[in-house]
């Protein structure tokens, strides 16, 4: 095969959905209305029975946070009346980043101070104090901080969790077995470490920038990146196992993978980029920033893109996408049971000859139904 006829793969959440690791809407769902989440002493939220917490101060906190969630749950349902979507825990963190930022930002939206006089009446009764007799105060600064590591440190438990099968990944150890493809690129958007379970599982080597050092501990280099290996794993929204330092297994200012992270109670600092739009502007921002240069720079490496399982709601990685199909050599698969839905995200341009585009193929089926042979014939 022609150095050029190169291979690039774009996972979002639905590759994992059949190793049944949590979709969105199910982390949607636990977060709004699960009733097993508590909050210790420690500012960690983590699973437990509610009953053994009742003496706690912040016992309440858990209730209060859920209660303000699903006032702004309804408030993007209303600004999306007329479009059908489902509000998701992305969405819901996206407009507590806009808040957060605004509310306290001199440079910020000056409409802002108009919205949020229609707002705060709704959630007054949950910025009164945890405990009246300590005046203990609970104010929006408290609300929106307590909100933000609700979501990030829940969502990262629920999907720190051990891959039941790896149906949905059937095609990419097919792949592995051909000759013809020396090496390709892995661009994956979830938190969760399936990919990484499938290829220690069946003892594929592969360079995702880390690297042990002495202390046995794997230390984030992304000059590993620059190496000629097979499989290079660029995970662009960071990992629930990643973590800066940590005195008892990592080195100063480093960032490390932590060990069987299904472990732990609850995962408080984990490295991971949460939300829709902000994204983009997270980018900017440490390693991401790296990770992103890497696809940008990457992709254009590649005349061929597999996307499975994303619902093209970053932009950050739509723009690329869309630069990168300008070019008349390059061909995108997309493969999702609800793949039409998709269309709508594409600028007009690409949503205009959507059917007729030849450089945009579809496979409307879930991926564990895929095999290698079954996308071959749809690149070819």
């Amino acid at each position: 095969m022609d150095d050029f006829d190169k291979i690039a793969f774009l996972f979002g959440s639905g590759i994992s959905i059949p190793a049944k690791i949590p979709s969105t809407l199910e982390i949607s769902e636990i977060l709004l209305n699960s009733k097993s989440i508590v909050r210790g002493s420690a500012e960690n939220f983590f699973f437990d029975n509610p009953k053994r917490f009742e003496w706690s101060l912040y016992k309440d906190i858990p209730q209060r946070v859920q209660n303000f969630l699903n006032v702004l749950k309804i408030e993007i349902e209303q600004y999306y009346n007329n479009i059908s979507r489902t509000i998701n825990y992305e969405d819901i963190y996206y407009l507590l980043d806009f808040i957060e930022y605004n509310y306290y930002q001199n440079e910020g939206n000056p409409a802002f101070k108009y919205i949020i006089k229609e707002f705060e009446p709704k959630i007054k009764d949950i910025l009164i104090p945890l405990d009246p007799d300590l005046e203990d105060s609970f104010d929006m600064n408290r609300l929106l901080y307590e909100s933000k590591r609700y979501i990030k440190q829940t969502t990262a438990k629920l999907l720190s969790v051990q891959a039941q099968n790896f149906s949905g990944l059937r095609f990419l150890q097919d792949v592995l077995l051909k000759k013809d493809y020396n090496s390709f690129d892995i661009f994956s958007l979830n938190h969760d470490t399936v990919i990484e379970q499938f290829f220690n599982n069946y003892n594929i080597s592969f360079n995702d920038g880390f690297q042990r050092n002495s202390s046995n501990v794997e230390i984030w280099n992304p000059q590993l990146f620059e190496n000629e290996d097979k499989i290079k794993l660029y995970k662009i929204h960071g990992s629930v196992n990643w973590q800066y330092y940590d005195q008892e297994n990592c080195e100063d200012n480093q960032i490390c993978k932590i060990p069987e992270i299904d472990k732990y109670d609850t995962i408080s600092n984990s490295l991971i980029l949460i939300g829709t739009h902000n994204k983009i502007s997270d980018y900017i921002k440490d390693l991401y920033l790296e990770l992103y240069y890497r696809f940008y720079k990457n992709l254009n490496n590649h005349n061929k893109l597999i996307i499975i399982g994303y619902g093209f709601n970053d932009r950050g990685i739509n723009q690329k996408i869309f630069n990168w199909l300008y070019n008349p050599f390059n061909k995108l698969l997309i493969i999702d049971p609800q793949v039409e839905t998709k269309k709508i995200k594409f600028p007009s341009y690409l949503f205009r000859h959507w059917d007729k585009n030849n450089k945009i193929s579809k496979i409307t089926d879930y991926i564990e139904n895929i095999s290698w042979k079954d996308i071959q014939s749809r690149l070819e």
